[in-house]
């Protein structure tokens, strides 16, 4: 008898099967036809409609036991999303293929709502099938049929669950209360719009304390800060509840959580600013603020206080609240990129801004200028106008130049929204950079100019079809050639997808002259030379030809096909030699 070879060795380890399972798809593209009285958007579903497949995975579950117990796990997820959007209702077909997988398939994507937008407990397969033993659960609309989903699969084994109730903030039925209190492995949980009280947050996530890792409220109404004060009596009724105090400390934490999202709108609760203070694993927090009221300094308070390993901040204003005098100070806004912390921690941040990046914020972000990675900042439109916005942002890129060559481990810069004027970028190219291991810069907004190519101005304001071919005219008079190297005379080389169309690479070479003097600048003057890719309005520029994306020869196609097809016959040779060997 032949001995076995490494590689059906290696295909004998639960690790690599596990491995292996992951890097199957589960879902394809789906086949989905748009309506003819649906009109086109770029956000529509359809464009993007996946469905749930199990003819990749599902034989590698039969050929032992031994892959059969490491595969099948994988098959054990569900997951239900409701888009309030006119689909097809799940016709008798799709239910009759869910009846014959559903005691294997336990991920299944659900479109239910019926022509007109509205959600109706239509017949699919969540209402005759309710599966079991679930390991995600989301619902984003509750409904009678769905919502006895959580009761089936409440339990140790339920890992995600996303509840959500409605836009009024209705309270849970006595019986979905419980449920909730019986998630003891639960590692991610959201709520969204319910009314609930002290007694039963404290259970829910007293309950899951142990392994709960991420966790967000939208709109959750109804508890206090007494919540947070220690006092288990202001709980009500807890007898039930196996909890050790000790004097001087809180009553409760919940010891693993690192990732909290808060959503401050008029319906959330004021106290959950005070979550912080039960997180002292806390890493990041995403906040999103949607109406004022909210203390944002005992948010800061808490932070600062508990959170000693916060490293990751993304704050968010929603539409409604750009206007500035909604919003708050930017002196607090600062205050949360700097006062939160004891120390320089900051790693990962996020801002929205709704003016320029006065000097409040950048301080504040100079502050973490030596372990600062990432920075994205956003401004958005308000009731100014163009012309004054421009005048107020002005100080905004010199401050950003500041940061460029103060924050000497910074590897990823996006700034997005902001109108700059071309010629006050200069301001990049002026000081090098101390961010030498700098990987992605993004500048998306600034106003280009139009001065090597005066003649659109004039060729703008004619029909569409003229422009279309005043712009042809133009590329080819100026001899653009869509060239690997157009930009590769600063030494590093900056590539752009060779399937650009005319238009978008005439695009690229507005304003070329700048562009190659600031890839001159990150490389030459500031010593940036593992930056892989750079967004400059509409354009993409990759630092090498293997990066850019959907680059590909007919030999390296080829090559990619007999590599995939020698590993796919090494699998199947191991699992023969597996065969043979019993």
């Amino acid at each position: 008898m032949s001995r076995p070879s490494s590689t059906s060795r290696a295909l004998q380890l639960p690790e690599i099967l596990h491995a292996i399972a992951l890097l199957i798809p589960l879902f394809e593209h789906g086949s989905l036809s748009r309506p003819s009285s649906y009109s086109y958007s770029p956000f529509s579903c359809f464009e993007r409609y996946y469905v749930y497949t199990l003819r990749h995975l599902l034989p590698c579950t039969l050929v032992s036991r031994l892959w059969n117990s490491c595969f099948t796990p994988h098959l054990y997820h569900y997951y239900i999303e409701n888009y309030e959007v006119p689909l097809l209702i799940p016709n008798t077909r799709r239910i009759k293929s869910f009846q014959k997988n559903h005691r294997h398939s336990r991920r299944y994507r659900v479109f239910n709502p019926d022509r007109r937008g509205y959600f109706s407990d239509v017949r699919s397969p969540e209402t005759e099938f309710l599966p079991r033993e679930l390991v995600g659960l989301s619902l984003y609309t509750i409904s009678e049929s769905t919502a006895k989903l959580l009761l089936y699969n409440q339990g140790p084994q339920l890992r995600q669950l996303v509840w959500s109730g409605n836009r009024f903030g209705c309270k849970m039925e006595k019986i979905y209360e419980d449920a909730l209190t019986n998630l003891p492995c639960l590692e991610q949980l959201e709520l969204n719009e319910w009314h609930v009280t002290n007694e039963l947050i404290y259970r829910m996530l007293q309950n899951c304390s142990r392994t709960l890792r991420e966790l967000k409220l939208k709109a959750i109404a109804g508890f206090d800060e007494k919540l947070f004060n220690g006092d288990i009596d202001a709980f009500g009724s807890l007898d039930n509840c196996s909890v050790t105090k000790v004097p001087g400390s809180r009553s409760w934490t919940l010891p693993r959580l690192k990732s909290l999202k808060l959503v401050l709108d008029d319906m959330q609760s004021q106290a959950s600013v005070l979550l912080p203070q039960v997180c002292p694993s806390l890493e990041s927090i995403r906040i999103k603020v949607k109406s004022k009221g909210h203390p944002v300094q005992q948010l800061i308070a808490a932070l600062h206080e508990h959170c000693p390993n916060l490293h990751t901040i993304h704050y968010q204003r929603d539409l409604k609240m750009r206007d500035h005098r909604n919003s708050p100070g930017s002196e607090i806004n600062a205050s949360l990129f700097k006062d939160s912390f004891a120390s320089p921690m900051l790693r990962y941040a996020s801002m929205g801004l709704t003016g320029n990046l006065d000097q409040s914020m950048a301080d504040a972000l100079l502050f973490h200028s030596t372990t600062l990675v990432a920075l994205e900042l956003q401004g958005c439109s308000d009731s100014l106008s163009l012309g004054r916005r421009l005048a107020r942002l002005g100080p905004s890129i010199e401050r950003v130049a500041t940061l460029l060559s103060r924050c000497h481990n910074l590897k990823e810069l996006r700034v997005t929204g902001f109108p700059f004027k071309i010629q006050s970028m200069e301001c990049l190219l002026a000081n090098p950079w101390v961010c030498q291991g700098l990987e992605i810069l993004a500048i998306v907004g600034y106003q280009p100019s139009m001065e090597a190519f005066p003649i659109l101005d004039e060729v703008f304001m004619e029909e569409p079809f003229q422009l279309e071919l005043e712009r042809k005219r133009i590329h080819q008079q100026s001899h653009l050639e869509c060239r690997w190297h157009e930009f590769c005379n600063d030494g590093q080389g900056w590539f752009l997808k060779p399937e650009l169309n005319d238009h978008s690479f005439f695009e690229a070479c507005i304003d070329s002259d700048w562009k190659r003097r600031l890839f001159q600048h990150m490389y030459m003057a500031s010593g940036v030379k593992k930056a892989k890719y750079v967004r400059l309005n509409w354009t993409d520029f990759y630092a090498t030809e293997q990066r850019a994306p959907h680059i590909q020869t007919e030999a390296s196609k080829a090559e990619n096909l007999n590599a995939w097809l020698g590993v796919f016959g090494q699998l199947l040779a191991s699992v023969e030699g597996m065969f043979r060997i019993r």
